[in-house]
């Protein structure tokens, strides 16, 4: 194979790893979908019947520069009785041949026709150019492999939709070959969100000093914005850099106010009640701990845990039938820990004034893949109303301290602190 690859690219682009990974795959046979030709016992060519799905599969044949065209005819018939075998009637072949190829007239001979053509690209980190600012309302986040799985695959799904190659509708199948890869990097993979809903994605695999850009996909409601140029690979880590697992490279990278901001509406019925007729404060907690939550993981780009409730005041009661509004953002930011700032209005279901409820500041603390704490963003506060309310925040985390100093004699010691 490596012999086809420099004769196509100029140097070699396979590993045994990567032909290990493939004959691991759960739906291929190594001892029945995998040919090889030989003469004097030196292997000169290799054919392989790779499923993709239900009677669609790959018909890959690489045969040595210097053995004879014959040789890419036989592996090739091999491979389509194999798939007739697989797949019965119907069956779908195709394959990918570079250009001038010998195994390329094996698979016309046979009836195979080109359908389109790729062109392989490389640059070097040095003469990257920049990226552009993503298009507004979108929000570039890292990938987070403990939730988004599902949600690139379902994009990637929808942006390959029609491809000679589109991508495996098996979530299942998708996470077997990507991110149980051993070149996959979590740090290597970016996500585009509008409105909380993932839009784009790049996944990037680690080929050892170079990153292999496997997809860049974007939701076909979503095209033609600039999603794809955003998600550029100068936002990523070099591959070297990931080879931690981390994402410290994307995560790091400063985030505005806005990028945190959520609503959350509800309207309140008789099961949210307590005995007097009103909301149930804790029915507004949940909702209030709900909203935290998601702004703090919206500027992480991770899970985030409650710490603490700094403080939770209800200013005005709740009624059944009012639609409670929460609203929420990032206020500050620690190494590790965030304070959202969250506002809770309500209104008549059927209209009319709008009343401010309850007002809360929680403290988050985002961890990694290992369940430990893990790094967050800086803040990009742009208004006299963010910078105000960061000012109160590092209020708030110099009382936090103060208090557990004071109180920190009386009894068992506090437990441990978040870091703002």
């Amino acid at each position: 194979m490596n012999a086809v690859d420099v004769a196509a690219l100029g140097e070699p682009d396979t590993t045994e790893e990567d032909i290990a990974t493939g004959w691991d795959e759960s739906v291929f046979d190594v001892c029945s979908d995998a040919f090889v030709a030989e003469d004097d016992d030196e292997v000169i060519g290799y054919g392989e019947l790779y499923p993709r799905e239900e009677q669609t599969f790959d018909a890959d044949v690489y045969v040595h520069p210097d053995a004879a065209d014959e040789v890419a005819k036989a592996l090739l018939d091999a491979v389509m009785a194999r798939a007739a075998t697989r797949g019965g009637a119907g069956v779908r072949l195709a394959t990918w041949v570079p250009v001038g190829d010998r195994s390329g007239r094996a698979f016309a001979a046979a009836g195979f026709k080109s359908v389109r053509t790729f062109v392989r690209m490389r640059y070097s980190g040095d003469g990257i150019p920049a990226a552009p600012d993503p298009p507004a309302g979108i929000v570039l986040r890292p990938f987070d492999q403990g939730r988004d799985a599902p949600l690139v695959h379902e994009v990637l799904v929808e942006a390959f939709a029609g491809h000679v190659r589109p991508m495996t509708p098996s979530l299942e199948r998708f996470t077997e070959q990507h991110l149980d890869h051993p070149d996959f990097r979590p740090g290597l993979w970016v996500l585009a969100e509008h409105d909380s809903h993932v839009v784009g994605a790049i996944t990037v695999f680690d080929h050892g000093d170079i990153g292999f850009i496997r997809h860049v996909g974007v939701r076909s409601g979503h095209r033609g914005r600039g999603i794809g140029a955003a998600v550029h690979p100068s936002r990523l880590p070099h591959p070297a850099a990931a080879r931690t697992g981390g994402t410290t490279a994307v995560t790091l990278e400063p985030r505005p106010v806005s990028a945190s901001e959520v609503t959350f509406a509800r309207t309140m019925t008789q099961a949210d009640a307590n005995l007097v007729g009103n909301i149930h404060g804790g029915v507004i907690m949940k909702e209030v701990d709900v909203a935290g939550g998601t702004a703090a993981a919206r500027h992480a780009g991770g899970v985030c845990v409650t710490a603490a409730i700094d403080e939770l005041s209800f200013l005005q009661p709740v009624h059944i039938g009012d639609v409670l509004v929460v609203s929420a953002r990032v206020n500050a930011v620690g190494k590790t820990s965030l304070e959202v700032g969250v506002r809770v209005e309500a209104e008549p279901w059927q209209g009319g004034e709008r009343r401010h409820t309850t007002s809360a500041y929680l403290l988050f603390v985002c961890l990694g893949q290992d369940g430990r704490p893990r790094e967050v963003p800086p803040l990009i506060v742009e208004t006299d109303d963010e910078r105000r309310r960061e000012q109160q925040a590092q209020i708030r985390r110099q009382a936090r301290k103060e208090r557990i100093q004071r109180l920190g004699s009386y009894g068992p010691g506090p437990a441990p602190q978040p870091d703002s």
